[in-house]
């Protein structure tokens, strides 16, 4: 099943945009960016598919992080990130739909 990647996602009181960034993994050596400060995660177009699902759960729990005073610390973000992705993928068979998310 295919679901589509919403351009923006509510993380509590917040309106996080979406977008492609292109470059991040050239210029900065990223695959995502989450900014608190712009309610905004930002994805590098150019990688894989899985790439991208690993990436944006990634930079969505780095925003719940933010907005919810986790402390979750980068190793667990990665290992929740890589999890997340898996089960939505083998286990309920969704594959993300990106054609709603712009480049910047």
């Amino acid at each position: 099943m295919k679901v589509k990647i919403p351009r923006k996602v509510k993380i509590g009181a917040y309106d996080y945009t979406i977008k492609f960034e292109p470059n991040l993994v050239y210029d900065y050596k990223l695959l995502g960016q989450s900014l608190s400060d712009r309610q905004m995660i930002k994805i590098e177009p150019k990688t894989t598919k899985q790439t991208n699902a690993v990436t944006l759960w990634h930079e969505i729990i780095h925003a719940i992080n933010g907005v919810y005073s986790c402390e979750i610390d980068e190793s667990n973000t990665d290992r929740i990130a890589q999890g997340i992705a898996a089960i939505l993928q083998s286990d309920f068979g969704i594959e993300f739909d990106w054609s709603n998310i712009k480049e910047n």
